[in-house]
């Protein structure tokens, strides 16, 4: 969602007023190796098992290939992508002291390139800016 949401502020900017961003990378060297977390590994049993439970069609195995294939190639912006957000739309950059699947340097970044926005450290409730 949180990608979305950038990809609408940047390409998009009519259709939002302002931006909750949670968990974002801003290129894929910026999402940690997924396969050496227990809790995202956990959620990926639990997202198997509901998917299985909801979906008629039941190819889960499908579905993982292509979000593999995309958390491994987007998204792929630069500052210069970050600065087609409009000033009007206020962003808030979020992410937790703990991030399982994202490099902390990651939302740090995206704050500092996008003026109008805050950074909010989620343990702490500090709020920088």
């Amino acid at each position: 969602g949180a990608i979305i949401g950038l990809n609408l502020a940047m390409n998009s900017p009519n259709r939002l007023v302002s931006l909750f961003a949670f968990a974002a990378n801003y290129n894929t060297s910026g999402a940690k190796d997924i396969s050496l977390s227990s809790v995202f590994n956990a959620y990926l049993t639990r997202t198997q098992i509901e998917y299985e439970q909801m979906n008629p069609i039941n190819d889960y195995q499908s579905l993982y290939n292509n979000l593999t294939t995309m958390w491994s190639t987007l998204p792929d912006w630069n500052q210069t992508d970050f600065a087609k957000i409009p000033s009007t739309i206020y962003a808030w950059i979020v992410d937790g002291e703990h991030e399982e699947v994202i490099y902390r340097d990651q939302p740090d970044t995206m704050a500092l390139w996008i003026p109008q926005s805050g950074l909010l450290n989620e343990l702490l409730g500090k709020e920088e800016r």
